[in-house]
């Protein structure tokens, strides 16, 4: 996602790390559902579809089944930042990662529907989206974005936070 002659560490290096974690994680679990990770390139780019056009690219080439099977696509987007994780999405979703927050004593602040980076994507095929971001973009597309100012705290309690939220989902089944 960086642009050019940025390192990227929060947009997305950090989004990376934590999903790379996440993987970690559930890879020796089994759940009701099928979990998929995924990482997408061209967020800004040009070419298929404009911006967004990796994940664009991967909705695209789903069957309509395929769509229709997806319970709620989450996104980790430039988490590496903040005192706050922010929640864009479904709202039902919004609420399961709220409550999810409280009982870690985690700060996410519900932002609203609007969807944000390639959740829009899958927004724009009617699949339940779920984002989370941290709060402090001050270095984003700028020549700061470096491993330097990455909160790894932050980045842990997202990780944590979507742990869980897997284990509600799987509740919920």
């Amino acid at each position: 996602d960086a642009v050019s002659n940025v390192d990227g560490a929060n947009d997305n290096g950090s989004g990376i790390a934590s999903l790379m974690t996440i993987a970690e994680m559930v890879s020796t679990r089994s759940y009701p559902f099928t979990v998929r990770l995924a990482l997408f390139g061209s967020v800004h780019g040009e070419g298929f579809g404009g911006q967004r056009a990796g994940s664009r690219f991967h909705v695209s080439r789903l069957s309509n089944s395929d769509i229709a099977e997806i319970k709620v696509m989450t996104s980790v987007y430039m988490c590496g930042l903040g005192d706050d994780l922010e929640l864009y999405g479904s709202e039902s979703y919004r609420f399961i990662m709220s409550e999810i927050g409280d009982d870690l004593s985690i700060a996410i602040t519900d932002q609203g529907e609007l969807p944000r980076d390639d959740a829009l994507a899958f927004d724009e095929f009617d699949v339940n989206t779920l984002t989370m971001t941290g709060d402090d973009q001050t270095h984003h597309h700028q020549p700061t974005d470096t491993l330097e100012n990455i909160d790894r705290d932050l980045l842990g309690q997202t990780v944590e936070a979507m742990i869980q939220f897997l284990e509600a989902l799987e509740q919920l089944q």
